[in-house]
């Protein structure tokens, strides 16, 4: 399980891109540590050195989503209850694309 030593960012990113898939395939719930390792190829320990809070994580994951403006994950949080801060339940669908 070998793969191309990554910048922390870009490691990051890739994590967080494999979080967005994750949700809008599978839903929020199926972002674990050791789903995103397997899916990315690499180590648990990494994917514990750059996602240390897994309720921060799919908040990263969420706001990813509404920038990329990914229906399927968004219709998911929703479904899953990851909806719940204040200006986005005000505000409806508005406050998810701006």
């Amino acid at each position: 399980m070998t793969t191309k030593r990554l910048r922390t960012v870009d490691r990051y990113a890739q994590l967080l891109a494999m979080g967005v898939r994750l949700a809008a395939d599978e839903g929020f719930d199926s972002i674990t540590q050791r789903r995103l390792g397997y899916e990315c190829g690499i180590a648990g320990p990494a994917v514990q050195y750059h996602v240390k809070d897994m309720e921060g994580f799919r908040r990263d994951v969420l706001a990813e989503a509404k920038r990329a403006q990914n229906l399927r994950a968004l219709g998911r949080a929703v479904a899953a209850g990851y909806l719940v801060e204040e200006p986005l339940r005000s505000e409806g669908l508005r406050a998810v694309f701006g």
